[in-house]
């Protein structure tokens, strides 16, 4: 696979949202490499829209809970120029994030992440249209 394999399951906060972060710039450089204009601009939807959402859920989070810390994971981009990688990719992503989703016990932190949920799962639609 091109993409990072996503571990399963983050463990804490910090770890969810560096996850959601870094996805951006996975999908930017992406989007820099790709050879298709459709996945070009829904990669482009996507790493615009992700950071505001991380930022969002990591406000809320820390406005109930105090400062999020943690955020150190390893991480190592590489390329992918096919959509089937971006597929892969996003479907794990949705995978991980929903199984983040199901520890949260808060109604706003669960929304805001219906939300993140919710730009994934237009962003694989938009790449089964390819």
């Amino acid at each position: 696979m091109a993409f990072e394999t996503l571990t399963k399951g983050a463990k804490t906060p910090g770890q969810f949202v560096a996850k959601l972060l870094h996805s951006a710039t996975q999908a930017h450089i992406s989007h820099l490499i790709t050879s298709s204009y459709a996945a070009h601009k829904n990669l482009n939807e996507y790493y615009d829209a992700i950071p505001g959402l991380a930022d969002a859920f990591a406000e809320a989070y820390q406005g109930k809970y105090g400062k999020i810390t943690g955020y150190g994971i390893g991480v190592g981009i590489s390329e992918a120029n096919d959509v089937k990688s971006y597929i892969t990719y996003f479907k794990e992503l949705h995978t991980y994030v929903e199984e983040y989703r199901a520890t949260l016990k808060d109604s706003d932190l669960q929304n805001i992440t219906d939300e993140i949920l919710s730009l994934i799962k237009s962003t694989l639609y938009k790449f089964s249209l390819i």
